[in-house]
């Protein structure tokens, strides 16, 4: 019964479940009011709600801080041919990045990208663009998964740093993912 509920229950009514589990009643509605009506159909089915609810906190520390926020994450799809064969490395920008610009520092990190899902967060017309998350479906150049819980902290700082030009983004940047 409980199962039959859970597909029947409409997406914006799981959302504020799942929000009053963690905020209180300000900060939940609140973020129902910024996210409910956002997020496009394609991911409302595409994404489970603990990856909503994680979407939004990092759509919410990038508004907070007002510069892109990063993620290297498992990719946990279990009817996929790609379950636990990749990892998967999301950005959250105001702005959508271009490929042009974001392959080649990937690839200067030894990053191999085998696609790239792009959701816009929001609407031109009506309440604005929140913004974009941009997600990687990505190995090493060597062919291999990606170690999440080794690299994570490494491959997002290095990222962020060269974002904020803290840090040349050159062919050295592949030691990161040696270390």
């Amino acid at each position: 019964q409980k199962e039959l509920k859970d597909l029947i229950e409409p997406w914006g009514v799981k959302l504020k479940a799942r929000l009053k589990n963690i905020y209180d009643r300000v900060r939940t509605d609140q973020l129902y009011r910024r996210y409910a009506y956002n997020f496009p159909m394609y991911y409302k089915v595409r994404e489970s709600m603990d990856t909503v609810l994680e979407n939004i906190e990092f759509l919410e520390k990038m508004r907070k801080e007002n510069k892109p926020q990063f993620d290297l994450s498992r990719y946990d799809l279990v009817v996929s041919e790609f379950f636990q064969k990749v990892s998967l490395l999301t950005i959250y920008s105001k702005k959508k990045m271009d490929l042009n610009v974001i392959m080649p520092i990937l690839q200067n990190m030894g990053i191999y990208v085998l696609d790239q899902f792009t959701a816009r967060i929001g609407s031109k017309k009506k309440r604005g663009i929140i913004g974009y998350i941009q997600t990687f479906r990505i190995r090493d150049n060597n062919g291999k998964k990606i170690k999440e819980e080794k690299y994570k902290k490494v491959v997002c700082e290095l990222l962020e740093a060269v974002f904020d030009g803290k840090t040349e983004d050159d062919r050295l940047n592949k030691l990161a993912l040696v270390a």
